[in-house]
């Protein structure tokens, strides 16, 4: 047997949630925003270029409040991972050839709580809603799809193809047809 095909009795019909401690950051220790929550509660502009669009990386890192944000040490007091924020809670900085940055941005602790709890709340209602779908499509030749799976699927179909890169040979063609030339005299 394959070491990547689970037995039949590792199988259920239970949707789970991430196993995580903290939703705010899903224990990275950086506050995560691909929901868009930080946009929608705190920050409306955070992760927008100047054109409006969403662009992730744009602005500073946003710290989390939860133990991943820290110093980690293992059972022999080795550090395994060096934190975001030092002993007393403030956020670490490093020395550049540009001068001393610190290394993000901080929302006070309610507002991560906040984004915990909520995304916490909304990983319930995702559980949920997913093993009502699962229940009911059990005995169903047809089965039904969430709608927001369904939508998804069908603008893929409409994606010639999401993996249709380009080869180096093509990328260097393009490349040389759209230099211009200067004009001839």
């Amino acid at each position: 047997m394959n070491n990547y095909k689970r037995k039949l009795t590792e199988k259920t019909i239970n949707f789970y949630p991430p196993d995580k401690e903290c939703y705010a950051c899903y224990d990275t220790g950086i506050v995560n925003n691909s929901d868009r929550l930080v946009n929608r509660l705190f920050w409306n502009d955070y992760d927008i270029d100047d054109k409006g669009r969403n662009f992730a990386g744009s602005d500073a890192a946003i710290i989390c409040h939860c133990k991943r944000a820290y110093q980690q040490l293992d059972e022999d007091q080795n550090v395994i991972n060096s934190g975001y924020r030092d002993s007393l809670g403030n956020i670490k900085s490093v020395v550049t050839s540009s001068g001393e940055h610190t290394l993000g941005v901080s929302l006070s602790k309610d507002q991560t709580r906040m984004l915990h709890h909520k995304r916490k709340e909304c990983w319930q209602q995702s559980v949920k809603l997913m093993n009502d779908y699962r229940l009911q499509n059990i005995n169903n030749s047809k089965k039904e799809l969430p709608y927001f799976i369904q939508t998804v699927k069908e603008t893929l179909k409409n994606t010639p193809s999401l993996f249709s890169f380009p080869t180096e040979k093509a990328t260097v063609e393009s490349m040389k047809l759209n230099q211009s030339e200067p004009p001839h005299t």
